[in-house]
């Protein structure tokens, strides 16, 4: 299996080169840390320290630090010029920087076309960044974690870039993985302190949630079960709804028996009405989908 994954290259490369440029020297947002505050990007909700600073993502920005890395770094500077040319830049949705260390934090959001899980996602992406990378040593991989709800997998690497003064930098980046419905949303948190960086890391992760959607019914799980690729129990199971856990409601079939639902782990399928609980009329409002 291969995943196409323009984000390498994006989030590997493009985010470290933008810290060399820069000037340098279930969780609610509610319970975020003191003096954090919450960032929507796409599907998920993350918490920062207050004090980063959000940086636009837009080609002309692109653009001058291509610029700006050519002289110390020129096939970064290439990457960066072929991102823009070919428009993958665009699933670059957000980026933020704190200017006193230097770290910075992105997301990009990827479509793949078809639900994978973090356990099918991180060899691929650890095998491809070994290959893709020069000078990056991987440090360590989880392909099983779970980020208030939402199924996830880490990577943490360290890689050896040039700074201003031509001298090697040492950047450690920990990437995590989130599959929602057929996307890949995957942060990355960089910087020069190892130690550092990588408990700030954790700690944005553990921020991570996909919030309720007001106007989205929802129902409690009454019995775990499979979610199923269709309505019935000869269709593919893709992954499961878990007791006690809230699932949002999309529609239903013509006789009520299944529902469409996306499970706390951000996979959208189809449950059999057996499984949770919901009432007859709550059922009937929903839409009939295919």
């Amino acid at each position: 299996m291969r995943i196409q994954t323009p984000f390498l290259r994006l989030l590997t490369l493009l985010v470290l080169c933008v810290g060399l440029v820069l000037p340098i020297g279930s969780v609610s947002a509610a319970e975020l840390p003191a003096g954090w505050k919450p960032q929507t990007v796409g599907e998920i909700q993350l918490g920062l320290p207050e004090n980063w600073q959000q940086l636009p993502v837009g080609k002309a920005e692109l653009q001058t630090i291509s610029t700006q890395v050519a002289k110390n770094n020129p096939e970064f500077a290439s990457l960066i010029q072929q991102l823009i040319d070919s428009g993958q830049y665009k699933l670059l949705k957000f980026f933020a920087i704190d200017l006193a260390k230097g770290q910075n934090v992105n997301v990009v959001i990827t479509p793949v076309g078809v639900q994978l899980t973090p356990k099918q996602i991180v060899p691929v992406v650890e095998q491809q960044l070994k290959a893709n990378i020069k000078n990056l040593t991987i440090v360590n991989t989880n392909a099983a974690l779970t980020l208030n709800g939402l199924s996830a997998g880490r990577i943490e690497y360290t890689l050896g870039l040039n700074n201003e003064a031509k001298q090697t930098e040492q950047l450690t980046s920990v990437q995590y993985y989130v599959p929602i419905g057929t996307d890949i949303y995957v942060l990355t948190v960089t910087g020069s302190s190892a130690k550092g960086i990588v408990t700030l890391a954790d700690q944005i992760a553990g921020t991570i949630q996909k919030p309720q959607s007001a106007s989205s019914p929802t129902a409690l799980v009454r019995a775990s079960g499979n979610l199923r690729e269709a309505p019935s129990t000869k269709g593919k199971i893709i992954e499961q709804v878990k007791a006690k856990e809230t699932v949002t409601l999309l529609g239903r079939n013509k006789s009520s028996t299944w529902l469409r639902v996306t499970n706390a782990r951000g996979v959208t399928g189809w449950v059999s009405m057996t499984l949770l609980n919901s009432n007859a009329a709550s059922v009937k409002s929903l839409k009939v989908v295919p």
